[in-house]
C-alpha cells in the first residue's frame, strides 16, 4: 500500500529525526533524572524516572500545560495503575514506580515541542 511504502521510504529519516529531538530534550533537562530501563533502547519512548517527585501530580501538571505524557505503556494508557515494565525491571516496592513517567516521540514532534516539554519540567521539578 501507498501508506507502507511511504514509511519504508522515509524509516531511516524518521528515525534519526527521532533520535535527534530525544537529544534536545534530554539536553534541555536542568534537573536530576534517570532514564529507566538501561541498555540500548528505541529512541520513540523515553521512560524517565524524576527522584523524589511523584508521577500522578506531575502528569496532572504537565497535563494542563498541554502536554500528554503516561506512567504506563500504551498497553494500559488511561489507566492508574504503575508500570507493569517497570515493576518488572526493578520490583513491586521500587521508588521508580511512583516517580516514572513514559513519553512517546514520532516523526511528527517538533524539536521546539521536546525543548519545550523538557522547560516546562525545568520549571516544574525546580519548584
Amino acid at each position: 500500500t501507498a501508506a507502507y511504502k511511504h514509511a519504508s521510504d522515509h524509516y531511516q529519516d524518521n528515525y534519526q529525526h527521532v533520535e535527534k529531538i530525544r537529544q534536545v530534550f534530554l539536553d534541555t533537562l536542568t534537573v536530576p533524572y534517570e532514564i529507566n530501563g538501561g541498555g540500548p533502547s528505541l529512541p520513540h519512548i523515553i521512560n524517565i524516572s524524576f527522584p523524589g517527585k511523584e508521577n500522578g501530580p506531575l502528569l496532572t501538571l504537565l497535563d494542563l500545560a498541554g502536554f500528554a505524557v503516561s506512567t504506563g505503556s500504551a498497553c494500559t494508557a488511561g489507566t492508574v495503575d504503575p508500570s507493569h515494565v517497570i515493576q518488572a525491571l526493578y520490583g513491586k516496592d521500587s521508588d521508580k514506580l511512583k516517580t516514572a513517567i513514559r513519553i512517546s516521540l514520532s516523526e511528527e514532534n517538533t524539536a521546539e515541542e521536546l525543548q519545550a516539554l523538557a522547560e516546562k519540567l525545568n520549571q516544574i521539578i525546580g519548584d
